[in-house]
C-alpha cells in the first residue's frame, strides 16, 4: 500500500507541475462533455480504534436486540478488500482542466465474529452464535480534474474534490441455527479525495484510464480508503 500511495502522489504531482507550467499558455479547444465509469478495488486503511469501532457495533446489536448477560469471542475475520464503482460526468473547459460530478461506491468491510452468548430464553447457558458486520461508503462527489499529456497516446490526471458519502453498516447477528436479526445505522459526512492516473487515448473521443485515489476518513468506522481502478472515458 505505500508503494501504491507514493506512485499516486509523484503522478499527481507531475501533472500538477506540468498544469503550472502551461498556465499562461492559450488553448482554443472545444469545450465539450464526457462520460467516464470505471471498476475497482478498494482497501481500507484500519487503524486499532477504527476495528474497535466495529466491535463496538457489533456488541451495540446484541445487547439491544436481546436480553443478553454475556458475549465471548477469541477468533474474527476482516475483509479490508471490496469491489466498487464509479459512474461520472464532466465538462472539458480546456485541454488540461475539467470538472466532473460522479457517483461513487467505495464497496464494503466485512467483519465476521463467531462467538458464545448467553441470554434469556436461550437453550443452554453459552449458545454458538455469529455476527457479520458490513460496512460501507457510498455517494456523490464533486472534483477539479487536471491533465496533461506525455508522449503519444498516453496523458497524466490530477483529481481532487470533496466527498459527500453516507456510511452505511448493517450487523448481522444470532444464535446458530436460527433467523438472523438485522441492526442497521447510517451516517453522513462530507470528506475529501484525490487520484491521480495515467490515460492512454484510443480516439480522439475515448481513452482508457488506470488510476489510484485515496479517500479520506468517513463515519461509524471512521477509516480511510485506497482505491485502484480501470475505467473508460467516452467525450462528445
Amino acid at each position: 500500500m505505500n508503494g501504491i500511495r507514493t506512485c499516486a502522489r509523484f503522478l499527481a504531482r507531475a501533472a500538477a507541475l506540468a498544469l503550472v507550467g502551461t498556465a499562461g499558455i492559450a488553448n482554443a479547444a472545444t469545450p465539450d462533455f464526457y462520460i467516464s465509469g470505471a471498476f475497482g478495488q478498494s482497501s481500507a486503511n484500519l487503524g486499532a480504534l477504527d476495528e474497535q469501532r466495529l466491535k463496538t457495533l457489533m456488541a451495540n446489536a446484541w445487547f439491544s436486540g436481546k436480553s443478553v448477560s454475556g458475549i465471548h469471542w477469541s477468533d474474527t475475520k476482516l475483509d479490508r478488500s471490496d469491489k466498487g464503482f464509479e459512474i461520472a460526468v464532466g465538462y472539458q473547459f480546456t485541454p488540461h482542466l475539467a470538472v466532473e460530478g460522479a457517483y461513487i461506491d467505495l464497496g464494503d468491510v466485512t467483519y465476521d465474529v463467531p462467538m458464545r452468548a448467553s441470554y434469556i430464553g436461550a437453550p443452554s447457558p453459552f449458545t454458538d452464535a455469529m455476527t457479520r458486520v458490513v460496512a460501507g461508503r457510498s455517494g456523490p462527489a464533486l472534483s477539479l480534474v487536471g491533465t496533461w499529456p506525455v508522449i503519444g497516446a498516453f496523458s497524466l490526471d490530477a483529481r481532487a474534490g470533496a466527498f459527500f458519502g453516507r456510511s452505511a453498516a448493517t450487523v448481522t447477528y444470532g444464535p446458530l441455527g436460527e433467523s438472523p436479526l438485522q441492526e442497521k445505522s447510517s451516517s453522513r459526512r462530507s470528506s475529501y479525495f484525490t487520484s491521480a492516473g495515467v490515460n492512454w487515448s484510443l480516439s480522439p473521443k475515448t481513452a482508457i484510464r488506470l488510476g489510484y485515489a485515496h479517500f479520506s476518513k468517513g463515519e461509524l468506522v471512521h477509516h480511510e480508503v485506497g482505491r485502484i481502478s480501470l475505467g473508460l472515458k467516452v467525450s462528445f
